[in-house]
């Protein structure tokens, strides 16, 4: 069966101040089974240390941890992400992307980008 992939993109604002925030450039992407997708995040903020995660959420569920990127370069993803999915960080334009190859049924869901500052 040839699948529709969809994907709906929220923000979370654990960071509750007027200068640090993120935003999704979209707010939903639908893609084939098999296919590759990237999906961006901008963000805001005065900080030169912080953390980008991201999240995946089926329905009312609690949002899954996917995999989190910190701005001196660290990276780590969940066990079950590592073969799919990877992260980067576009400082020059304050994006962050995740990438996510070879799509599967269990992909449809609710994708949250979060902004942490580590300072």
């Amino acid at each position: 069966a040839d699948w529709m992939i969809d994907m709906f993109l929220y923000e979370l604002h654990p960071d509750a101040s007027h200068q640090d925030s993120v935003a999704m450039k979209v707010s939903s992407i639908s893609k084939r089974e098999g296919d590759t997708v990237t999906i961006e995040c901008t963000y805001s903020t005065h900080n030169t240390s912080y953390i980008i995660y991201w999240y995946r959420q089926y329905g009312d569920g609690i949002p899954e941890f996917i995999i989190w990127k910190y701005s001196g370069g660290n990276e780590a993803k969940a066990d079950w992400a590592k073969s799919r999915f990877s992260v980067a960080l576009l400082k020059s334009n304050t994006t962050v992307q995740l990438m996510v190859s070879q799509l599967q049924v269990a992909d449809s869901a609710r994708y949250h980008c979060a902004l942490r500052l580590t300072q």
